[in-house]
């Protein structure tokens, strides 16, 4: 494990309790519970942007403010098959000056966690001894139904804990999500030429996977991928049905010996034909950075740069044949089978070079 990490430096409040939930888009958010001497527990978010973490937000809607006596507590986050974000938590609510009861309450979001619905409380049992519902654990369920898991001191009347679960009212189906699940080369590290001695080509081949996570039959959409530096290289297009249950790999092929010597990232796009919701459609695309590079000839050991390395390489081993030393098939670029001076003019003419 790494480090670790804070994620918020806040000495005035207490922040405890968190539930992870990576999104459909990949956003990393973390649901906890904030807290100081003068104000009760609440709710609230932060979401990782890929360089640090955003401020805390509240989760509950500025027109469903907390009660007062009330607080919340202990929340668990999930994602269900349509993309809508569930929160669930313990509220305690204040029944008196002296009593109070735990609840279980939840809410959602439409908007992929942009805002959140008024809570809705779920568990609704007897005042007069107070029965507590606490510490709920959810899931999206194999059976497509949303589970919420929590213990409760109902079967004893307040003697003991026990565990008992609450079935969303029906299974969340039918949904449409079509997903880019994985990206793929055969080679990370090309060089823009045939080499005889090195078992690869220029030619690079992108592997590309769509699952069909919903429940379409047969869902059609059309494939995109791209390769995308400080210019685009479109890859290829492809339109076609996907069974809902399975996943299709396409491969698109990339002749790299025209373009730009660097590191690519490579992005694949899937256009559904049947719409999708906002928390569906963040995993139809996915960029894998820095997943291909293009070397130049005379490369060696092939780390994007020619330098003295490389000469040196070139020097120690001018006028033996590739197979005198490991890397000597990399020097080779005039296919001639022993290093000559055309390679070592390739890698004059191209020392100081980084991509």
């Amino acid at each position: 494990m790494s480090p670790d990490t804070l994620l918020i430096n806040d000495p005035s409040n207490a922040y405890y309790q968190p539930s992870a939930l990576v999104q459909r888009d990949g956003t990393v958010r973390v649901v906890f519970t904030k807290a100081n001497q003068s104000t009760a527990s609440q709710l609230y978010s932060v979401t990782f942007t890929g360089t640090g973490w955003t401020s805390p937000v509240a989760i509950l809607p500025s027109s469903s403010p907390l009660p007062s006596g009330d607080f919340d507590s202990l929340p668990s986050i999930i994602q269900d098959r349509n993309g809508t974000i569930w929160v669930f938590w313990t509220r305690t609510l204040s029944l008196s000056s002296t009593l109070t009861q735990d609840v279980i309450l939840g809410s959602f979001s439409y908007s992929n966690g942009a805002s959140f619905a008024a809570p809705s409380q779920l568990t609704s049992d007897s005042t007069t001894t107070p029965i507590d519902d606490h510490m709920p654990a959810a899931v999206q369920g194999p059976d497509k139904n949303i589970w919420v898991y929590y213990i409760s001191d109902l079967t004893s009347n307040g003697g003991e804990w026990d565990i008992y679960a609450l079935q969303s009212s029906r299974p969340i189906s039918p949904v449409n999500n079509l997903a880019v699940s994985s990206i793929k080369t055969n080679n990370s590290l090309v060089f823009p030429k045939y080499l005889k001695d090195v078992p690869q080509s220029p030619v690079v081949t992108i592997s590309v996977t769509v699952a069909n996570l919903g429940d379409a039959l047969n869902e059609a959409f059309t494939l995109q991928a791209t390769a995308i530096n400080s210019s685009s290289y479109p890859l290829g297009t492809v339109s076609t049905t996907i069974t809902n249950g399975t996943s299709r790999m396409f491969q698109f092929l990339w002749d790299t010996t025209k373009v730009r010597l660097s590191a690519y990232s490579i992005q694949a796009t899937v256009t559904p034909l049947l719409s999708e919701t906002v928390g569906n459609s963040g995993d139809s695309s996915l960029t894998l950075k820095n997943l291909l590079r293009v070397l130049p000839l005379g490369d060696v050991d092939m780390d994007g740069a020619i330098n003295i390395i490389d000469a040196g390489v070139v020097l120690r081993w001018f006028g033996n044949p590739v197979s005198a030393y490991y890397l000597l098939p990399y020097a080779d670029v005039d296919n001639a089978g022993v290093i000559d001076i055309i390679d070592a003019g390739v890698v004059e003419a191209h020392f100081g070079l980084v991509t």
